[in-house]
Protein backbone atom coordinates (compact mmCIF):
# COMPACT_ATOMS: atom_id res chain seq x y z
CA UNK A 1 0.00 0.00 0.00
CA UNK A 2 2.92 2.35 0.64
CA UNK A 3 4.17 2.02 -2.94
CA UNK A 4 0.76 2.98 -4.32
CA UNK A 5 0.75 6.16 -2.29
CA UNK A 6 4.19 7.13 -3.58
CA UNK A 7 3.22 6.50 -7.20
CA UNK A 8 0.28 8.92 -7.04
CA UNK A 9 2.55 11.93 -6.54
CA UNK A 10 4.45 12.53 -9.78
CA UNK A 11 8.06 13.60 -9.70
CA UNK A 12 9.21 16.76 -11.41
CA UNK A 13 10.07 15.07 -14.73
CA UNK A 14 6.58 13.51 -14.92
CA UNK A 15 4.76 16.79 -14.29
CA UNK A 16 3.39 18.81 -17.16
CA UNK A 17 4.87 22.25 -17.77
CA UNK A 18 1.66 23.83 -16.48
CA UNK A 19 1.88 21.79 -13.27
CA UNK A 20 5.50 22.81 -12.83
CA UNK A 21 4.70 26.49 -13.29
CA UNK A 22 1.81 26.27 -10.83
CA UNK A 23 4.01 24.38 -8.36
CA UNK A 24 6.76 27.00 -8.76
CA UNK A 25 4.30 29.81 -8.05
CA UNK A 26 3.00 28.04 -4.94
CA UNK A 27 6.44 27.22 -3.55
CA UNK A 28 7.69 30.74 -4.33
CA UNK A 29 4.77 32.19 -2.34
CA UNK A 30 5.47 29.86 0.57
CA UNK A 31 9.16 30.80 0.52
CA UNK A 32 8.27 34.49 0.56
CA UNK A 33 5.91 34.05 3.51
CA UNK A 34 8.47 31.98 5.39
CA UNK A 35 11.21 34.57 4.79
CA UNK A 36 8.94 37.26 6.20
CA UNK A 37 8.05 35.11 9.21
CA UNK A 38 11.70 34.29 9.94
CA UNK A 39 12.67 37.96 9.67
CA UNK A 40 9.89 38.97 12.06
CA UNK A 41 10.94 36.21 14.48
CA UNK A 42 14.56 37.35 14.24
CA UNK A 43 13.68 40.95 15.06
CA UNK A 44 11.44 39.89 17.94
CA UNK A 45 14.09 37.49 19.26
CA UNK A 46 16.73 40.24 19.27
CA UNK A 47 14.40 42.56 21.15
CA UNK A 48 13.37 39.91 23.68
CA UNK A 49 16.97 38.76 24.15
CA UNK A 50 18.09 42.35 24.74
CA UNK A 51 15.37 42.91 27.34
CA UNK A 52 15.18 39.54 29.11
CA UNK A 53 18.32 37.64 28.14
CA UNK A 54 18.81 34.34 26.38
CA UNK A 55 15.69 32.18 26.06
CA UNK A 56 13.63 30.05 23.71
CA UNK A 57 12.81 33.01 21.48
CA UNK A 58 16.53 33.57 20.90
CA UNK A 59 16.93 30.30 19.00
CA UNK A 60 13.45 30.09 17.45
CA UNK A 61 14.39 31.74 14.11
CA UNK A 62 17.25 29.25 13.68
CA UNK A 63 14.85 26.33 14.19
CA UNK A 64 12.63 27.56 11.37
CA UNK A 65 15.58 28.05 9.03
CA UNK A 66 15.92 24.25 9.11
CA UNK A 67 12.46 23.87 7.56
CA UNK A 68 13.17 26.68 5.10
CA UNK A 69 16.20 25.10 3.43
CA UNK A 70 14.34 22.11 1.88
CA UNK A 71 11.81 24.55 0.39
CA UNK A 72 14.63 26.49 -1.26
CA UNK A 73 16.08 23.24 -2.62
CA UNK A 74 12.64 22.25 -3.97
CA UNK A 75 12.18 25.63 -5.65
CA UNK A 76 15.63 25.33 -7.19
CA UNK A 77 14.83 21.85 -8.53
CA UNK A 78 11.55 23.08 -10.02
CA UNK A 79 13.28 25.99 -11.73
CA UNK A 80 16.01 23.68 -13.03
CA UNK A 81 13.38 21.36 -14.54
CA UNK A 82 11.54 24.28 -16.15
CA UNK A 83 14.81 25.58 -17.58
CA UNK A 84 15.73 22.15 -18.96
CA UNK A 85 12.39 21.94 -20.74
CA UNK A 86 12.83 25.37 -22.28
CA UNK A 87 16.24 24.34 -23.62
CA UNK A 88 14.77 21.16 -25.12
CA UNK A 89 12.16 23.17 -27.04
CA UNK A 90 14.66 25.43 -28.79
Amino acid sequence: MNNNMKEKKPGLPEMTTEQLLKNEKTVKSLVTVQIAAILIMAVVSVIITAKKGFGVFTILPFVFIGSFLPMIANLSAIRKEIKSRDLNRA
